[in-house]
């Protein structure tokens, strides 16, 4: 059985009413969602900070005449 807690409060999924049940999935359906930008976001700012020290590295190599 699958329960929902609620304000301390356990219910049991199976016993709600429909609409009560398509909110949890959507609840559940936004949380994943959530997770999934979480990840995105973290490979974004990993792409940045490596697009960063790239661009730094390029400053200093043509700061210092090297090519």
């Amino acid at each position: 059985m699958n329960n929902i807690q609620i304000d301390d409060k356990q219910y049991t999924v199976e016993n709600l009413p429909a609409s009560s049940r398509d909110l949890i999935k959507k609840i559940q359906y936004c949380q994943l969602e959530v997770e999934d930008r979480k990840r995105q976001l973290a490979v974004l700012e990993r792409s940045k900070n490596s697009y960063l020290l790239e661009l730094k590295n390029e400053v200093l190599v043509n700061k210092a005449g090297f090519d």
